[in-house]
């Protein structure tokens, strides 16, 4: 029987473990009022904060080996040498439509029925200075706003993962998520319900009354714009609605709100062996080196998510993809990125969506009255006769303010993590008709 032989035999191998300057620690945050176009709302503005922390994590690396009782491939999933970091945004959002017709309704017993006036302008469109005026707000016609909040957590593997490099996630939790939605949800509640409403009037009868010579109507402001210099506005507040909080509920202009519940969504992304960034929805286990695992981080509401939180963006830039160098590939290998086949994996983070609806309008109570200034009539009236004559009236309308109670910024609408959110066109929330103020009041018919 032969002995067996002892052979030296030298073997060379390469290594590549990732790069030490790899995994860009991102800090980038659009500033600034965003508008990403949300599917049904023709108003959508939001805003991205910074999360409030960083996320450092070791990715893990694919390694392929043989055994010499092996000689197939055998797969290994270890974790990288170097720490790869992100600092994540969070996003606020507000969507409502802007109706194109009024939703503000406008009622009155003290209409002119004076053949003049209805033949001008039709019936129920003209009043009087010193009228009764109430408005409403239909149930249809009440304002439905979407407050949505898109905040990155760590939850399993990824959690996990990101533990053992023995970084503070402690902002990233699903509670902490929880609790500053229902805050900027609080604040917007908080800054519609104080959201006021205000008299345009317009000498040149335009719709809308605040176009062009335009003017808004408040307590004791100057009216000279109707005619006569030095003309101010009444100081008796019978002529206004009022801010929250008086003791005439009836004379309160501002809105009221009801909050509904909130819808949670979850979307887990995350990078695989392959080099690539996927997602999956309402899944916090994607279950690293998958290659086939959720969806590719691209389009559709990737894309959604990505541009009002550039978590993608970030993801791609944390780790390094599609790197070291298999020489045994060759050119062909390079031609087709077989030769690149360094890919860190990172079983992610989660984007969780937090959307509650909140509906506003005239509840409690649901009519809100006030009286039409007299001094509005435009002045030196000749006679019974001027009354309704060409050039005698102005028009008028009613709208939210821009600027509400709560925090007197124009279109700010609530807070998200110490940030103001402000919103597009806020006066138009709500709006009346237009009506005609003629050159008379309640006494000229008695």
């Amino acid at each position: 029987m032969k002995e067996g032989l002892d052979i030296d035999v030298k073997v060379k191998y390469d290594v590549y473990s990732g790069s030490t300057n790899g995994g860009y620690n991102d800090t980038y945050c659009s500033s600034g009022v965003q508008s990403h176009n949300v599917p049904g709302y023709n108003k959508h503005n939001g805003i991205e904060v910074p999360s409030g922390g960083e996320i450092s994590f070791k990715p893990y690396i694919k390694m392929n080996y043989s055994t010499y009782d092996n000689k197939d491939p055998l797969t290994a999933y270890v974790l990288g040498e170097h720490t790869r970091s992100i600092t994540p945004n969070d996003y606020a959002e507000i969507c409502w439509n802007e109706q194109s017709e009024p939703n503000l309704r406008l009622t009155s017993l003290q209409w002119s029925t004076h053949k003049a006036a209805a033949d001008k302008w039709g019936a129920g469109n003209v009043l009087p200075g010193g009228a009764a005026l109430s408005l409403s707000i239909p149930p249809e016609s009440r304002q439905e706003m979407i407050l949505t909040t898109y905040q990155i957590i760590l939850e399993g593997s990824g959690k996990a993962q990101a533990e053992k490099t023995g970084g503070d996630i402690g902002n990233f939790t699903r509670d902490k998520a929880t609790e500053a939605h229902q805050a900027y949800v609080n604040s917007v509640v908080q800054g519609i319900e104080s959201l006021n409403v205000e008299q345009w009037v317009n000498t040149a009868t335009s719709n809308p009354a605040w176009s062009g010579n335009g003017h808004a109507v408040n307590f004791g402001k100057d009216i000279s714009f109707i005619g006569t210099s030095g003309l101010k506005a009444s100081d008796d507040m019978k002529y206004y609605f009022n801010d929250d909080g008086t003791d005439t509920p009836a004379s309160e202009g501002d809105l009221d709100v009801k909050a509904g519940s909130t819808r949670t969504e979850t979307y887990t992304f995350f990078t695989n062996t392959d080099g690539e960034v996927r997602y999956i929805k309402d899944n916090v286990n994607p279950n690293v080196g998958s290659e086939t695992m959720g969806e590719t981080a691209s389009g559709g509401m990737a894309d959604f998510l990505n541009e009002r939180t550039h978590i993608v963006d970030k993801l791609e830039k944390a780790v390094e993809r599609n790197t070291g160098n298999d020489a045994a590939y060759g050119d062909e290998g390079i031609r087709s990125g077989k030769q690149r086949w360094y890919n860190e994996a990172f079983d992610g983070v989660t984007v969780i969506m937090q959307q509650t609806k909140i509906l506003a309008g005239y509840v409690n109570p649901p009519e809100r009255t006030t009286v039409l200034d007299p001094r509005l009539c435009k002045p030196n009236k000749a006679g019974q006769s001027g009354m309704f004559a060409e050039g005698s009236y102005s028009s008028s309308q009613y709208k939210c303010k821009e600027y509400t109670q709560a925090y007197g910024e124009k279109n700010q609408v609530g807070v998200f993590k110490n940030q103001a959110v402000y919103t597009d066109s806020l006066d138009k929330l709500f709006k009346s008709k237009v009506f005609y103020i003629a050159n008379m009041n309640t006494e000229d018919l008695h």
